[in-house]
């Protein structure tokens, strides 16, 4: 499978078509629809429309063919954005931190994917992030409390990353900041076990 382009979808007050907000970036073929503060106003009044979960999935339908991968990054939260993304979305990956819990907000968020999408919905894995190889007690117990979903679970995980941070830090892209970083690394593999999902 040959990636074409990607992109980034959020919503946008006043309501815009959605090829007025598409913005190209340094990386030939990535295109970012990008989001600001107003966004949390719009989630607010999202909660008083019809069929709320419907808009963003109806605001992508013209643009489907014209890219290999919508990314939706959603909020982590349990909000009127994320259920539009879920609705949206035909994959649906679910970030883990390994941290004391993580199977309390997975638990949440799939009660929600089963009334969005149906109980059939079965695209959906988890990814498993911030790993610490040191820290062996926690990650086996946050390996035990995910084990009902172990075959949901991505091969690929991510590190703990320093650089991933400071590329954040520095408003760029890892690859263009530290490209053979353990961080960029871990996503290329990652990008490579989705592109073999999809297939």
């Amino acid at each position: 499978m040959m990636q074409r382009q990607r992109s980034a979808i959020f919503f946008h007050e006043p309501p815009l078509p959605l090829s007025r907000v598409i913005r190209e970036t340094h990386i030939a073929g990535l295109h970012i629809v990008p989001s600001n503060i107003r966004l949390a106003r719009v989630a607010q009044a999202l909660y008083m429309r019809p069929k709320r979960e419907e808009i963003l999935k109806r605001g992508l339908q013209p643009h489907r063919d014209q890219y290999a991968f919508i990314v939706l990054d959603c909020p982590p939260s349990l909000s009127a954005l994320a259920e539009a993304g879920i609705a949206a979305a035909d994959l649906i990956v679910i970030p883990c931190q390994m941290e004391a819990r993580a199977a309390d907000g997975l638990v949440d968020l799939l009660e929600v994917i089963s009334l969005i999408k149906g109980e059939e919905f079965d695209d959906w894995r988890i990814l498993l992030t911030r790993v610490d190889s040191r820290k062996t007690t926690t990650n086996q117990a946050v390996m035990a409390s995910l084990a009902p979903w172990a075959s949901k679970i991505f091969k690929t995980s991510i590190p703990q990353s320093e650089s991933l941070n400071q590329a954040q830090i520095a408003r760029t892209d890892i690859y263009s900041f530290e490209p053979k970083s353990r961080g960029a690394l871990a996503y290329e593999a990652f990008a490579m076990e989705m592109i073999r999902y999809g297939r």
